[in-house]
């Protein structure tokens, strides 16, 4: 049914918790030592003999770049260099250095002074020019 369909582990949890006394002992995180997950039923049952059973570890990373490497979605900073060559084409050097923060505030390139040291003179031009 549509109710236990969408019940996961930690609402199933809470439910355990308000109708079985027993269960209130043990916290969330050391449920599993105690209980096993029903997938099927979307329920937790009581084990037989408790275990030092680990239950599934979710890998939290503190950053945006730190998750992007470990979900393998960014292994070097060759995407900001092709956005900073690509952009040069066709903003001002202006747009460019905003870009460029804009890139290492939200994005926290690997190596940011390789990517100063490629763009420096497209992002400067102006500065250059003017000098």
């Amino acid at each position: 049914n549509n109710e236990t369909r969408y019940k996961t582990t930690l609402p199933a949890w809470f439910q355990e918790n308000m109708n079985n006394t027993e269960a209130q002992n043990y916290k969330y995180i050391d449920f599993p030592v105690y209980y096993t997950w029903n997938a099927k039923l979307h329920k937790w049952n009581r084990r037989k003999n408790a275990t030092e059973a680990i239950g599934r570890l979710y890998m939290i990373c503190r950053t945006f770049k730190e998750a992007y490497t470990c979900l393998g979605l960014l292994q070097n900073d060759n995407e900001w260099n092709i956005c900073l060559y690509k952009a040069s084409n066709m903003q001002t050097e202006k747009q460019l250095r905003h870009l460029f923060v804009m890139i290492l505030l939200m994005y926290q390139p690997l190596t940011p002074e390789n990517l100063w040291n490629t763009h420096k003179l497209a992002l400067c031009e102006d500065i250059l020019y003017n000098a």
